[in-house]
């Protein structure tokens, strides 16, 4: 009769239930839950702007050479109506932006800093071509919390800029970060 031990040397023997099951405890828990609590690598990015005109209001270029940023989504709200457009990978200088720094979600790695030059700004220039991968619509004076269905993964040299398509709307937000 063959045993399941349990590979330390103990002796002690795994549990089979009557269906020939292994008997097992586990904790699942999510990518960004133990990027954010294990590793110290979750951040929030917390934008309040304006926008002039339709525009880019916030730029993220991750600088990392090994590391990928996961955008899980972001909380929001606006003074009135207004749409946002989301685009990977434009290309360019920005210009008239305003660095921001993120603030780690675990008071334990507060100078875990993110690999990339962040902006926001009432217009940011110096832009262009890029790929839209969304377009969210937000309605008058309603806070909202966006979850990208599929997550945005900013790979080393990438990019991901958000636009105003309306403009002269105030728009609070806070986007959601993570290292894979």
């Amino acid at each position: 009769m063959a045993h399941i031990q349990d590979g330390m040397g103990t002796g002690t023997l795994a549990s089979v239930d009557t269906n020939n099951r292994l008997n097992t405890y586990s904790v699942t828990t999510t990518a960004e839950h133990d990027a954010t609590h294990t590793f110290g690598k979750g951040w929030h990015i917390v934008i309040q702007e304006t926008p002039t005109a339709a525009g880019t209001f916030f730029y993220f270029k991750n600088t990392s050479e090994t590391v990928t940023y996961i955008f899980e989504g972001f909380a929001s709200r606006v003074a009135s109506a207004e749409a946002v457009e989301i685009y990977l990978n434009k290309t360019g200088t920005p210009s008239a932006g305003t660095a921001v720094d993120p603030c780690n979600t675990n008071t334990k790695y507060q100078s875990s800093a993110i690999n990339g030059t962040i902006e926001t700004g009432t217009t940011i220039t110096g832009l262009s071509n890029g790929n839209l991968l969304d377009r969210v619509y937000l309605t008058n004076t309603d806070s909202k919390t966006f979850n990208f269905e599929l997550d945005v993964a900013v790979a080393p040299g990438g990019v991901i800029i958000m636009n105003a398509v309306t403009g002269s709307i105030a728009i609070d937000m806070t986007v959601h970060v993570y290292a894979e």
